[in-house]
Order: C-alpha cells, then sequence, then structure tokens
C-alpha cells in the first residue's frame, strides 16, 4: 500500500538477463561479472554490514559531510527544489539530505529495482509525511525516456555514495554527458566522489577485519548457484581486492583455488589455478581529475565539501 505522499511510476525497465550476463562475462578474457548482480537480497544485507566496519570509510565521511555542510548545501540547492536521486537511495544519508533542504517542492527516487524504489519511498514518506515523493522504477541510465516533472522548477540531480567510481572513466563521462544534456541553466547535480588516500587505507576498506567483504563477494557465485543450474563450488574460489595503482582503482576479483571446469547452464568453463573473475573496479579521484573529468562532459564544479581527513567530496556541479 502506497502512503498518500507518495506517487509511483513504473517505466517498465529492461531487466539485463542474470543468466546471459554471467554466461557472456565468464565467456571473455579475462573473465568478469558486472557488480550490479550483488545486490540480491543477502548481498544487500551484507553491504549494509560492510558500511557499518571500521575499515570502510566511504559511508561515514560521507555522513559527515552532510551533517557538517547540511546548511551550506542546502544554500546551494536552493528553495522549493525538485530533487532527482538517481539510485533507491540510502535511507540514512537520503534522510540527512532530506532534513537539511529548505521546503523541497518534491524527492524523487529513481532505480531500476521497483521493490528498491519502493520499500525507500514508502520509509522516506513514514519520516517526510508532509514531502511529496515521487518514486520511478527506470534505468536512469536512460534518463531521456523519463518523463519531465516540472519544466519550470529548477531541479538538482543527487548522486550519493561514490558509485560514480563503478563507471569505467570514458562511461562516467558518457554518464555525466547524459546528466548535462538533461539540465537547464541554473539547475545541478550534487555527487559523491571517493577521493584517492593511502594505499594501506583503501586496501583496509575492501579486506574488512570480520570479513563481511569476502563475503559479499563470494555470494556472487552462491547467487549463481541459486538461480542457474550449475556446479559451481565457492568454495573453490576466494575473495581478492586491491588497489591498481597505474590505473588509480580498487580492483575486486574471485579467485580460482585450483584448476577446474565449472558448467553453468550446459556451458563449460575452465579456470586455472589463480585465475580470476573480475567482479568490481572503483576508481579513485583527486578533485582536479574530477573536475577535469566533469569539464570535459561539460560541467563546471561550483562547490566542493569534503570530511575532516579528505577521504570523500560532495560536488556540486552546474552547466
Amino acid at each position: 500500500m502506497t502512503a498518500e505522499n507518495v506517487e509511483f511510476i513504473d517505466m517498465k525497465p529492461e531487466l539485463a538477463s542474470f543468466r546471459d550476463e554471467v554466461l557472456q562475462g565468464l565467456s571473455k578474457n579475462p573473465k568478469r561479472i558486472p557488480p550490479k548482480f550483488f545486490y540480491d537480497d543477502r548481498g544487500s544485507e551484507l553491504f549494509v554490514k560492510i558500511t557499518r566496519t571500521p575499515e570502510y570509510y566511504v559511508t561515514r565521511t560521507e555522513e559527515e559531510i552532510l551533517g557538517k555542510f547540511g546548511e551550506e548545501i542546502s544554500e546551494t540547492i536552493g528553495k522549493g527544489t525538485f530533487v532527482i536521486e538517481y539510485g533507491s537511495g540510502n535511507s540514512e544519508k537520503t534522510s540527512m539530505l532530506i532534513s537539511s533542504l529548505d521546503s523541497p517542492f518534491a524527492y524523487v527516487l529513481i532505480d531500476i529495482s521497483s521493490d528498491a524504489v519502493r520499500n525507500s519511498a514508502d520509509l522516506l514518506s513514514s519520516r517526510f509525511p508532509d514531502l511529496k515523493i515521487i518514486s520511478i522504477c527506470a534505468d536512469y541510465l536512460r534518463m531521456h525516456e523519463i518523463p519531465e516533472q516540472d519544466p519550470n522548477r529548477k531541479k538538482v540531480i543527487v548522486f550519493l555514495g561514490s558509485t560514480i567510481g563503478n563507471f569505467e572513466p570514458d562511461d562516467a563521462k558518457g554518464f555525466l554527458e547524459l546528466v548535462q544534456s538533461e539540465l537547464n541553466d541554473g539547475d545541478g547535480m550534487l555527487v559523491g566522489v571517493d577521493l584517492r588516500k593511502d594505499v594501506k587505507t583503501l586496501n583496509a576498506a575492501y579486506n574488512d577485519s570480520e570479513g563481511y567483504t569476502a563475503r559479499f563477494n563470494l555470494n556472487l557465485l552462491r547467487r549463481i548457484g541459486k538461480e542457474l543450474e550449475t556446479d559451481i563450488n565457492p568454495e573453490k574460489f576466494a575473495h581478492k581486492a586491491y588497489y591498481n595503482r597505474e590505473l588509480g582503482r580498487i580492483e575486486m576479483h574471485l579467485v580460482s583455488l585450483e584448476n577446474q571446469e565449472v558448467m553453468i547452464e550446459g556451458m563449460k568453463f575452465r579456470f586455472d589455478r589463480g585465475e580470476t573473475i573480475h567482479t568490481e573496479s572503483s576508481y579513485k579521484y583527486t578533485v582536479e581529475d574530477f573536475s577535469r573529468l566533469a569539464e570535459k562532459s561539460g560541467l563546471k564544479v561550483k562547490k566542493n565539501w569534503q570530511d575532516s581527513r579528505g577521504y570523500f567530496s560532495l560536488l556540486y556541479l552546474t552547466k
């Protein structure tokens, strides 16, 4: 049941087949599976636990910025603004942002998962019963297909977390170009960027001592075992994550612990001992590097807020 202040719009996005993308990814050299498939129910539970580990700084630092600079962020976004968040929203961070805003006209959540966007909207509705909330099931990478809500009102696109870092640099540029094409004069984008820092801190964040990140990564194989016809054994693989200095990114892999052959949906895949499945890249930027990327996409950095250690940045971009 949807609350009175929530409107739901289903754009019925095409959902990529888990089966097809797994088979295609494992047929490549090197093997890979897209990180979007981490987030089944168990994966989502594990990720919440990751965000609470001492080593994983991303969530805490972004919340620090929202708490410390909330008033300034609100002034930059402006009064009565149409705020559009790409992704279903982290309820705590999104709530912090909404609490700081000055009479937003409406808050829009866009996510490819109908359940995720509905659940987030219902939670926010209970916390902000007087706020108009629009939840849209759609692929934000096809944002041009999403109906314009109020073309005469200022809008700000919000992209929290460090999701921009999961794009390859060329894809990040393409994504920002799409955003730029959606913005009118006076509109803006608030984007979270994980900054470069010492390698020890970076490696620890993706190799927490409690092992949640390892379980999160290996859960991808358990999902394959649960949803596809396969004889894959997750115990024959191990989690590996490290900072690639040359490329400026964290890489997550699943490493085969032995020479083995695996059947998935009638297809045979051979793994040599030590061979990996690349499951995620997370690029880390300097503010200067990201500013140049934004400029190449037709955007410019107007504001830059950072946590006390300079680990994370929230940037406000305009045309």
